[in-house]
């Protein structure tokens, strides 16, 4: 039971810094995509 607690916790904090991973290389896209455009 604990294991599969443990599990769980994992899944949900790799889907949770992925998607703020995610959203962090947009910004860096949008600003390079401006540096660029200058």
């Amino acid at each position: 039971m604990f294991i599969l607690a443990f599990i769980i916790c994992t899944v949900v904090i790799f889907i949770v810094s992925t998607k703020i991973n995610q959203r962090r290389y947009d910004e860096l896209n949008l600003m390079l995509n401006q540096n660029i455009g200058r």
